[in-house]
């Protein structure tokens, strides 16, 4: 069973960001799943370190994008993934 079931209303409507928030539910469900098993402390670092990593990849996709298409709200959104 899962942590975080993908649902529709997640979607932006872009793929590419929407298939990254997938793979970011995913690292989350890892992680979950691990420690549903009773194996968290041993899945955690290496969880951790793919989610953290991932997450930096995503943000930078999501600020190029925002950046790109001019988008409204662009700052306030970049000092939130800054936070």
């Amino acid at each position: 069973m899962a942590f975080i079931d993908w649902e529709n209303s997640f979607s932006v409507g872009i793929k590419k960001v929407d298939d990254q928030h997938k793979q970011l539910v995913a690292h989350l469900n890892n992680l979950y799943e691990a420690m549903q098993a009773g194996k968290g402390k041993k899945a955690l670092d290496a969880v951790m370190k793919g989610l953290v990593q991932y997450t930096k990849e995503h943000l930078a996709t999501e600020e190029s994008l925002m950046k790109l298409y001019d988008f409204p709200g662009y700052e306030e959104h970049k000092q939130k993934h800054e936070k």
